[in-house]
């Protein structure tokens, strides 16, 4: 009987187990009998230190030698930083992970010496912002982003850069707004470009994910701001979120089932 781990960080995200599903059915349809351990931590940017400290100290309960494989979902925002939460979170996961010897997959994060299952985020966010350009004529743009230090986010940031760059398209610093995944992300990003740019709207707002876009587009409501006739606004990851948004807005599909049986 093969003996898998998986740590699953799922930040109140629905889609983790989506990826969890797909995982049991592909294990089903093979020959080799194996039970899968969810280890499973529930941090969130919302919650205080303390709460955060008791669920990031789950990662420690496994010994990660007495597994045949290992699979790491934790690409979240809330858990990396050390200075926060000491060396309870992803940091302690991946040398403990490294240390078995054992295959790691890593999913949604790219963290060298494990295989990486995840989606092309760079060409995925090209096309939006492609689409965006050269089918409706637009360019100018303001970006509210997650975390600095989140591979996804960093591979989205660099896609919207270079193709920017490379347009001609003004995409200076001040453009940018970084924090996280929430919902408050977006809250806090439309407000501060807003008032950066003197209330002057770009024609597109787009975001790093749906909660960023939800969080946007409530409070752009609420200053009287039409969407999309104002203003465009547009997602990623096609999260649950993304069903309630009112008026509704673009997003990025993510086939999570698919994923999980990779």
């Amino acid at each position: 009987m093969k003996r898998i781990i998986y740590i699953l960080d799922d930040d109140r995200r629905s889609f983790a187990y989506e990826r969890v599903k797909g995982f049991c059915r592909a294990v089903k349809n093979t020959e080799t009998p194996a039970n899968l351990y969810i280890f499973r931590s529930n941090g969130f940017a919302g919650y205080d230190k303390a709460h955060n400290c008791g669920e990031y100290n789950i990662y420690r309960l496994p010994d990660f030698n007495d597994f045949d494989g290992i699979i790491l979902d934790i690409n979240n925002s809330h858990n990396t930083a050390e200075n926060i939460y000491g060396d309870i979170g992803a940091s302690y996961v991946m040398r403990a992970a490294a240390a078995s010897g054992k295959p790691v997959i890593s999913i949604g994060n790219n963290i060298e010496g494990f295989y990486y299952i995840g989606i092309d985020n760079y060409s995925a966010m090209t096309s939006v912002i492609t689409y965006l350009h050269e089918e409706l004529g637009l360019n100018d743009f303001w970006f509210l982003m997650g975390p600095v230090d989140n591979y996804e986010n960093r591979i989205r940031t660099k896609a919207l850069r270079e193709y920017c760059e490379e347009h001609g398209i003004p995409c200076e610093t001040s453009r940018f707004y970084f924090e996280s995944f929430d919902m408050e992300s977006g809250i806090n990003g439309f407000k501060r470009l807003y008032s950066l740019y003197n209330g002057k709207l770009p024609q597109v707002l787009i975001c790093a994910n749906d909660p960023i876009a939800s969080g946007a587009v409530r409070t752009a409501g609420d200053m009287g701001i039409r969407i999309p006739k104002d203003l465009f606004v547009t997602g990623f990851d096609n999260q649950d979120i993304s069903k309630y948004i009112t008026p509704s807005v673009t997003t990025v599909e993510q086939n999570r089932h698919a994923m999980g049986e990779e």
